[in-house]
């Protein structure tokens, strides 16, 4: 599929659509998010095979969101079912996963590159220790790393999940096409993601119960961005 391009007011057109959702059932979004929480938390406990198993499985969850956004989208009744149905549903399964392995794959050369510079840097990062001009050059520049992977990860994520939930395209191909979408329309995702950070700093100034609202508000406005950006044939 070929991403269009949109504007950047459009931002604010998708949280606020988002925020339309969200109120048609908050229950069911509060239970989801409270789940994905739950459960992020008990595999984190889990060395080494836990945190795999962590991020491999968030392209399966914040997909149960896109389809839950659909299912009130079009007056059905969303259900804890649809936050696992990427697990559920054979054909889809595979491609979730394949994503999930992808978006490790960035983040194992995160911490590769992370440690190397750790190596590099020859002293304490912790920014109350900082001394030198060398360190806090050392410590920029494993930020920015942080930022660029993260980035990266996303990028890959955002477009490739309703990709694979709405359209029979592969898991790799949703990857690439989905980083088409973000290269494209970058101003656009830039701001978008601005909202986000100021969303989520407010939803930690209330000790994290904001994080209830704020990520279900923010995936059902990431499946309007998809709706504005691939476009689809009237009833889907």
């Amino acid at each position: 599929m070929n991403p269009g391009r949109v504007e950047v007011k459009q931002v604010a057109e998708w949280y606020w659509a988002g925020w339309a959702l969200f109120k048609k059932d908050p229950a069911i979004w509060v239970l989801f998010t409270l789940i994905w929480l739950v459960l992020a938390f008990v595999l984190l406990l889990i060395p080494l095979l836990g945190p795999i198993a962590c991020w491999v499985m968030t392209p399966v969850l914040y997909g149960g969101y896109l389809l839950a956004a659909r299912e009130l989208e079009h007056g059905r009744t969303p259900v804890v079912r649809h936050l696992f149905q990427g697990l559920l549903e054979k054909d889809q399964r595979g491609r979730l996963l394949t994503i999930g392995v992808i978006t490790m794959a960035a983040l194992v050369i995160l911490f590769v590159v992370l440690g190397a510079g750790s190596q590099m840097g020859g002293g304490a990062t912790d920014p109350d220790h900082v001394r030198s001009l060398a360190e806090w050059l050392n410590l920029f520049l494993r930020v920015l790393l942080v930022a660029m992977v993260s980035g990266v990860s996303g990028m890959g994520l955002i477009y490739s999940v309703p990709l694979v939930l709405f359209t029979p395209i592969d898991g790799f191909e949703a990857v690439m096409t989905s980083f088409e979408a973000c290269w494209n329309n970058w101003r656009v995702l830039l701001a978008f993601f601005g909202v986000f950070a100021v969303l989520a700093l407010g939803a930690v100034l209330t000790l994290g119960l904001g994080f209830l609202v704020v990520m279900p508000v923010a995936y059902c406005a990431s499946y309007q961005s998809y709706k504005s950006l691939f476009a689809e044939p009237e009833g889907v």
